[in-house]
């Protein structure tokens, strides 16, 4: 709801924590990934 009301996303101030919290999420969500990852980046690159 914070994002789609810009009263709500003043009065949450929701972005400091996100913007704290989401390098950790990427780094793990890549390391849980990694394999599919380098799949789709291989199979990108042979086209």
């Amino acid at each position: 709801m914070a994002v789609a009301d810009s009263d709500c996303r003043v009065a949450t101030n929701y972005l400091a924590p996100l913007t704290d919290i989401r390098p950790a999420r990427d780094k793990e969500y890549i390391a849980t990934n990694q394999a599919a990852l380098d799949r789709l980046v291989a199979a990108a690159e042979s086209w």
